[in-house]
């Protein structure tokens, strides 16, 4: 039933885009007592379903009856939108996502996001599992794009009409793995390292996505653009006074200081080198690399152990040629952010300058 997860990428195709996450809505929480306006909603759960409730592999192939289940209702100018239905267990701290109805794509990928945010702010949940269509690519980048994994790949096991789907488990998990005192049967045991590799590869993505976010040169993507971004970066530890880059060099590399302290040091070699500066969490440097192929203009040595994001160049500049907006934004973030550093210079050039002046009075 449960297949090598690495089969699940024929599903899941890099040309298709995940939903819109973006676009706010007002929201509210009811019981499956008071849902009579969703019923008159097709879309979601006639026409075009892609979340499935009946398949619960914790408990054999088909669970019919649910416990009570509570729906996150989406709703404009108080015009119900859609909803999406899940139950909650509190014991082992688990909500299973059961149903989605919704009109349009932009309330589909709100109402996903936003249960996501729920799961840990209100509930406290460990655990999220949603059992979607694999005829259905969109919807299962939009849930690896938060944060969630495919963690099984069951063949027809879902009627509808005459037909009968494939089923894909995607789950995330909220709090760091136990897996210490886990026992395998050799057959699990390649599937398991598997997805726990996938967890944590998606962790250190969930974590660069929001290093970037806070980035003034990627200030303005959107959340799909942000991680399409952290695909194409690395995180790397550098101990206190480590050499990141040197003056003179070129360099190919843009780094985001995700943890830590680092000064900017320039003037040549050790002995004459002055200290210009300093990076702290969440700044950039090296982002000139990616306007023109000249040498470093300063040295960066971390001040204590530090975290870093490095993004490639090239890596960055074939982002931006495949997506025009994201390109368009960087650029204009960069040029707001010379623009900014170059008034400070003149600033501090100006008060060095009335303070020299008054020294001499």
């Amino acid at each position: 039933m449960a297949t090598d997860a690495r089969k699940l990428g024929h599903f899941m195709p890099a040309v298709q885009h995940s939903y819109p996450t973006e676009k706010s809505f007002d929201s509210e929480e009811l019981q499956s007592t008071g849902i009579t306006p969703l019923l008159r909603i097709e879309r979601g759960r006639v026409k075009n379903p892609e979340v499935f409730g009946n398949l619960s592999l914790s408990y054999g192939f088909f669970k019919i009856a649910t416990n009570q289940a509570t729906y996150l209702v989406a709703k404009d100018k108080g015009v119900t939108l859609g909803a999406i239905g899940f139950t909650i267990d509190n014991i082992d701290k688990k909500i299973k996502v059961i149903e989605l109805i919704e009109f349009d794509d932009e309330v589909k990928g709100f109402l996903l996001a936003k249960l996501d945010k729920l799961a840990i702010e209100k509930y406290g949940t460990h655990y999220i599992e949603i059992d979607v269509s694999a005829y259905s690519p969109q919807m299962q980048k939009t849930l690896d794009r938060l944060g969630f994994i495919p963690v099984a790949y069951c063949p027809s096991m879902v009627f509808r009409g005459v037909e009968r789907l494939d089923v894909i488990r995607m789950a995330k998990l909220n709090i760091p793995p136990d897996t210490k005192d886990v026992k395998l049967t050799d057959n699990c045991l390649d599937m398991f390292k598997l997805i726990m590799k996938d967890l944590e590869i998606k962790k250190i993505g969930m974590e660069i996505t929001e290093i970037t976010r806070q980035s003034d040169i990627f200030q303005g993507l959107s959340e799909g653009e942000l991680s399409q971004l952290a695909h194409i970066c690395r995180m790397v530890s550098y101990p206190a006074g480590e050499t990141i880059c040197r003056e003179g060099e070129c360099g190919s590399e843009i780094f985001v200081l995700a943890e830590g302290e680092a000064s900017v040091l320039a003037g040549g070699n050790n002995k004459k080198r002055a200290k210009i500066g300093k990076i702290g969490q969440g700044e950039i440097f090296g982002e000139m690399a990616i306007i023109e192929d000249l040498p470093r203009t300063a040295t960066l040595i971390t001040d204590k152990d530090s975290k870093l994001v490095v993004l490639e160049k090239f890596e960055l500049e074939n982002l931006m040629n495949k997506n025009c907006h994201l390109g368009k934004v960087v650029m204009k973030n960069i040029a707001l952010g010379l623009s900014r550093k170059l008034r400070r210079s003149k600033t501090t050039s100006k008060d060095l300058k009335s303070t020299q002046k008054n020294l001499i009075h």
